[in-house]
């Protein structure tokens, strides 16, 4: 083979050596940029892992040709010393000195070095890159993947997402706040009466049954002043839900007696004492009239019997206040507890339906 194929072919696979070198560089910095990309994606629960793929790709094809350029190329220098390194001896190096040299010496040092070159096996130039430079590699793509994985079974719920992770090991302690739910009367409560809720979070709902004869009569915080009259004219809900806990709180469902004679039956439930009804029949001897009980005749003028409100009336004669009432509520209440498939919202609208109708 002619001396200046070898030394083409030499020069080649040196370049061609530099290139992988480049590439090596270029494919670890692609390499960190996904492990950077996909650690932020883990942070925040791995949703754009895929970004880090992409990066890598772009990043190792951009950066090769510029790490080639400005670092590993070879000039005629570099190509002769790495033929040298095969066994000339600095002959490679010494013509390029004496190149354009056409001296007697000069023309002999030619003639040696293309002899020598005749003797060089061109595989004595590995293809291969240095072993640190390996290393860093493997390390840096090892990585990546790694934190790829984290977030790919992040953004799928496998695992917590990186925030939460942190939170745990640095973070505070969560805070817990206890709610209690306690009976004024005759009921009971439906649900945990007793809470531990993280700060901040929403308490399960709880539900106020009346016993019967009792009516629910509504909620309030221990230790605050309370009464019937407290709620005239409220719409009250059994139905209780905490939400956003952020302190130790008793809450106590309050239930009285649904008879018309109680001492204390709120108007806004439909009973109302006879002496504060402000539409109660006129006093005796100015022709008032009460309603009868079953089938017992009024006593002209007398002032016997339950005073019943106007607007509990329909048909012109029936009465619907009273324990016919508190039956009724009674047992929609308890139908509605006990059947699970019924929303909480339609629940509610009942519960708003007895509330309008017993006004």
């Amino acid at each position: 083979m002619d001396s200046r194929q070898t030394i083409e072919k030499l020069k080649s696979k040196i370049v061609r050596r530099a290139l992988m070198k480049s590439l090596f560089v270029a494919f670890t910095a692609g390499c960190v940029a996904n492990l950077i990309i996909a650690a932020i994606a883990y942070y925040n629960g791995g949703g754009y892992f895929w970004i880090g793929f992409i990066a890598l790709a772009v990043v190792t094809a951009a950066l090769t040709p510029v790490v080639y350029k400005f670092r590993f190329r070879p000039n005629a220098v570099t190509i002769a010393r790495e033929i040298d390194s095969l066994g000339l001896e600095e002959r490679m190096i010494t013509m390029r000195e004496l190149e354009g040299d056409d001296s007697t010496i000069a023309i002999f040092q030619r003639e040696d070095t293309f002899k020598a070159l005749n003797a060089v096996d061109e595989k004595l130039i590995l293809m291969s890159v240095p072993i640190w430079l390996v290393i860093v590699v493997s390390i840096t793509l090892a990585l990546s993947l790694a934190t790829s994985t984290v977030s790919v079974l992040a953004a799928n719920g496998v695992i917590k997402r990186g925030g939460d992770v942190i939170e745990d090991i640095i973070g505070p302690d969560p805070v817990y706040f206890e709610l209690n739910y306690e009976t004024d009367g005759n009921g009971i409560i439906e649900g945990d009466i007793f809470q531990l809720v993280k700060q901040g979070d929403d308490a399960e709902s709880v539900f106020a049954v009346a016993d019967d004869d009792w009516i629910f009569a509504g909620w309030s915080e221990a230790g605050e002043p309370w009464s019937p009259s407290s709620v005239r004219g409220v719409d009250v809900d059994p139905f209780r839900q905490d939400k956003n806990v952020n302190g130790d709180t008793t809450y106590v469902a309050h239930f009285i007696r649904a008879d018309n004679g109680a001492d204390e039956d709120p108007d806004h439930l439909g009973f109302m004492e006879a002496n504060d009804a402000t539409d109660k029949p006129p006093e005796e001897g100015e022709g008032q009239s009460q309603r009868p009980s079953g089938d017992q005749e009024p006593e002209p003028g007398g002032i016997g019997g339950a005073y019943f409100p106007h607007n509990q009336v329909y048909d012109g004669e029936t009465y619907y206040g009273g324990e016919t009432f508190v039956d009724a509520y009674q047992d929609a209440v308890e139908a509605l507890d006990g059947d699970n498939d019924i929303p909480d919202e339609r629940k509610r609208l009942v519960v708003d339906y007895y509330d309008i109708i017993e006004k």
